[in-house]
């Protein structure tokens, strides 16, 4: 059985505090995170949102921030490392 982020998080809503999604495909690449995903697992819950895997630049965080007053990064850290280059 095959049970995708789409499925899963509609049915747990009632029971999470948050949700964690690592987008395996692009973690540890530093080739950027899929910005669609980020927005499309949005739509799905209103709890907390922490996504991880291929954030690149102080770019992408900023527009993944943009998403919602909740989503936060597995990645905190990344705001400072690109401020420091």
């Amino acid at each position: 059985m095959e049970l995708t982020p789409d499925d899963a998080i509609p049915q747990l809503e009632p029971y999470a505090a948050a949700f964690l999604y690592t987008h395996v495909d692009t973690e540890g690449t530093m080739r950027g995170f899929p910005a669609d995903v980020a927005a499309r697992l949005r739509r799905l819950t209103k709890k907390q949102l922490i996504v991880a895997g291929g954030i690149r630049s102080q770019q992408e965080v900023d527009a993944l921030d943009a998403l919602a007053r909740t989503l936060w990064w597995a990645w905190r850290y990344i705001r400072n490392c690109w401020r420091c280059e």
